[in-house]
């Protein structure tokens, strides 16, 4: 495992536990916009798919003052694929670093995300995996993209395939969400957080301000809720 590799919250057989940031999902760092990086899960039969509209993205400052933003877009993220999104920074914000984020779906077409991953331009890194929204109860497909092996060593560790879950601007097929927000840090596991998680998955679940699927956005102040 590479040494700039960070502890990360990620929830295994339902059980929520620290992974591994494995450095290959992270978006290379670009020093004057933050980028995320969005990845669609993978089918096991020609029948399913994961893929969908490419989302829309805004970021949010520790304070939640809104510090950039993109709208979706119809182009597909293909299933089994990522797509990496510059967020230009809003006029007068300078280069903050992201502590929330929002995302939500550019189109009808229906994407499952497997993990979501940002680097913000001082060199600042996050991810967040679909396992979250499995163990929260959010509608999940069985994805079988291997995001890297995690363990103690890359020798002795294990191929991780998180689950994906699934954000739908139209909200058909029984998919009630659009999108969803995370503070980003929240993700940061330790020993402490990751057991606070696994005694209380409420605590992640339920606690709006670390992780929220929202069934429709009017706004993005209404969205999220910050500390």
């Amino acid at each position: 495992m590479a040494t700039m590799a960070l502890n990360v919250v990620g929830a295994i057989a339902g059980v929520v536990g620290i992974g591994m940031m494995i450095p290959g999902l992270i978006p290379d760092k670009d020093k004057h916009e933050p980028i995320v990086r969005i990845a669609a899960g993978l089918t096991s039969n020609t029948e399913d798919t994961t893929s969908g509209n490419t989302p829309g993205v805004t970021l949010y400052d520790i304070m939640g003052r809104m510090i950039g933003s993109t709208e979706g877009k119809a182009d597909i993220i293909k299933d089994g694929a990522f797509t990496d999104i510059k967020v230009p920074f809003n006029e007068g914000v300078g280069t903050k670093p992201a502590e929330y984020i929002a995302v939500t779906d550019g189109g009808n077409d229906a994407l499952c995300i497997a993990y979501i991953s940002l680097t913000n331009p001082d060199g600042g890194k996050h991810v967040w995996y679909g396992d979250i929204g499995k163990a929260c109860g959010h509608p999940w497909y069985h994805s079988m993209l291997k995001t890297g092996k995690i363990g103690a060593s890359e020798k002795e560790g294990y191929d991780y395939q998180p689950a994906c879950v699934w954000i739908d601007r139209d909200r058909s097929n029984g998919l009630p969400y659009q999108g969803l927000g995370i503070h980003l840090y929240d993700f940061e596991a330790t020993e402490e957080r990751a057991k606070m998680y696994t005694d209380d998955k409420d605590q992640m679940c339920r606690v709006a301000p670390r992780y929220r699927m929202a069934s429709t956005y009017p706004s993005f102040f209404g969205f999220l809720t910050w500390y």
